[in-house]
């Protein structure tokens, strides 16, 4: 009897253990976001962030000075050869005007880190310069621009 009082009592630890680290977990994911986040961003959930989009009609001064939206296809380049870029970060680089080594190259990480933000998309300026985005950008178009 004895025996199946300890099994038990072992086993109430054992549950309260999980239960503890489970949230203990949660705490630290969300004091991490915290930290992640300003206190003063205003976070917009989203996820489908093509539907946010909506085109607002340009000028005919802006339209001259904006660059075209639409790339040729010649011109696009393969953005996830770059490490750390998946399919859904390309897609958030195409839809801020992003389809190329080249114009890559030239964002600065931050700013980058805050549209994709704006895009949907979770992710800092320090993991873009973690993973080396803009130096890879700038390797590749190099290479491109020596094959041409």
């Amino acid at each position: 009897m004895a025996d199946v009082s300890r099994r038990r009592s072992a086993l109430w630890l054992f549950v309260i253990g999980v239960a503890l680290s489970i949230i203990i977990r949660w705490w630290l994911l969300e004091w991490m976001r915290e930290k992640e986040e300003p206190e003063h961003a205003v976070r917009i959930p989203s996820r489908h962030p093509a539907e946010i989009n909506i085109p607002v009609p340009l000028q005919a001064e802006e339209a001259a000075e904006q660059p075209s939206a639409e790339p040729s296809p010649a011109a696009a380049d393969d953005l996830t050869r770059i490490d750390g870029i998946g399919p859904k970060y390309a897609e958030g680089l195409r839809a801020l005007g992003i389809t190329s080594f080249a114009q890559l190259a030239r964002q600065e990480p931050d700013t980058l880190a805050a549209q994709l933000k704006q895009q949907g998309l979770r992710i800092v300026g320090d993991s873009i310069r973690n993973k080396d985005w803009i130096g890879q950008a700038k390797r590749l178009a190099a290479e491109a621009s020596s094959e041409a």
